[in-house]
Parts: structure tokens; sequence; C-alpha cells
């Protein structure tokens, strides 16, 4: 029986593929120092990144729903424009 080890760490391409950034991104903005950047591990010259520090970036970037936004779009969608024939024509 034989199992499929997954790994803990990934590379640059793959963490940009897992988050959704390109590799030029990715590389830029921990090259940067950037804020924005994920947190990574640096062994030797090799960095690679955990999947539990994505995920929690990924989970502190997500924004809250901005409800007056929903709501200004579920009226825009109930709202119907009406046009009444016009008779002197």
């Amino acid at each position: 029986m034989t199992s499929e080890i997954q790994p803990r760490t990934l590379k640059d391409s793959d963490a940009a593929q897992y988050i959704g950034m390109s590799e030029s991104w990715l590389r830029q903005s921990r090259m940067r120092g950037s804020q924005e950047a994920p947190p990574y591990i640096k062994i030797g010259r090799s960095i690679r990144y955990l999947r539990d520090d994505l995920d929690a970036w990924l989970q502190e970037h997500r924004q809250p729903e901005d409800s007056s936004r929903s709501s200004r779009d579920q009226r825009r969608s109930h709202s119907v424009l009406s046009v009444s024939p016009n008779r002197d024509a």
C-alpha cells in the first residue's frame, strides 16, 4: 500500500499558483521586503513557502463583504426601466 506524501513546502512557482498570483509578483514582493508578501523559509539559497503560512496569509487578506455594495447591487438588479409608448409619434 503506497500513499503519496504531500509536501509541506512549495517552490516559488507552486506557491504563486496556490495563491493565484504571478511568480514575478511573489519574487518581487519578497525581495522588496513588502508587508504584502507571504512569509517564506530560506534554506541555504532555496526559498520555500509553507502551505499553512499561505493559507493564513490568504485569510488575512480576505476582505469583508461590503454590505452597502451588496444592497446597492440588489437595488440595481431589482430596478426596472419602464418606458411608456409615445402616442404623439
